[in-house]
């Protein structure tokens, strides 16, 4: 995915507001691209634009030589329908997508069993913990057929044990379907772990500070290893001059 000189400006009492100058930067393909950058610098902004959800003022995004596509969501909150069963809220997704009942089923059933819920499928969100709620989160993203899933920092609101149980469950499913990733957070730990590159954004109006890249697998890193421990470092210590 490439975000070639993105401007977007809002209007607040009547002054306008930059919010991304001119902003570039690419995702690789089938590769988790994680940004981050001090509070209010413009990371969730910058996921609705390339998500359709707002338009941007100029500037272009490109995936795979397309402009648009189905784009997969996985919110801080999980965004469940409670009236539904977990079964349901990840078949939901699939219904303007795959026609046949059997092959929405399966679908649904086989994203199910790799977060560990397909004996939950008849439960309704209320009965769930949080992480399991976010588990069905990560269920319906990775159900939906979307090249590219955003993430606004899904794990935040969670204790620190079960963030990254969450984190290692998403990159394990994630490592049989490689989509393309956009991943905002604001743990340098969470990076180091999941991103292939890191894309560090200046305070308003963002443009591009630092970028990171990490070639090692997800399953040979371990935060307590020395390279991992100084990018952590180098990313706190960039985003603690920007504050």
């Amino acid at each position: 995915m490439i975000v070639d000189a993105l401007c977007k400006s809002f209007v607040k009492d009547g002054t306008s507001l930059t919010v991304l100058d001119k902003l570039s930067f690419e995702a690789p393909v089938h590769r988790i691209t994680v940004l981050m950058g001090p509070s209010g610098c413009g990371k969730t902004t910058l996921l609705r634009l390339v998500g359709n959800l707002d338009v941007f003022d100029s500037g272009s995004i490109v995936l795979d030589e397309q402009e648009k596509g189905p784009v997969a969501y996985l919110f801080q909150e999980p965004r469940l329908l409670p009236w539904k069963t977990v079964y349901s809220n990840v078949e939901i997704v699939l219904r303007h997508q795959i026609v046949s009942p059997q092959e929405r089923h399966d679908r649904t059933m086989h994203f199910l069993e790799l977060v560990d819920l397909a004996d939950f499928a008849t439960f309704k969100p209320n009965e769930l913990s949080g992480g399991m709620r976010q588990r069905v989160a990560i269920a319906r993203a990775f159900a939906y057929p979307a090249r590219l899933m955003l993430l606004d920092e899904p794990f935040q609101s969670l204790d620190h044990s079960l963030r990254f149980s969450l984190l290692s469950a998403f990159l394990d499913i994630w490592s049989r379907e490689k989509r393309t990733v956009l991943f905002v957070t604001h743990e340098a730990t969470e990076a180091v772990l999941a991103a292939h590159r890191i894309v560090l954004l200046d305070q308003l109006p963002a443009r591009v500070k630092t970028v990171i890249d990490i070639d090692s697998e997800h399953n040979t890193r371990k935060l307590e290893d020395p390279e991992l421990v100084a990018m952590q470092a180098k990313i706190y210590s960039l985003v603690d001059h920007q504050t």
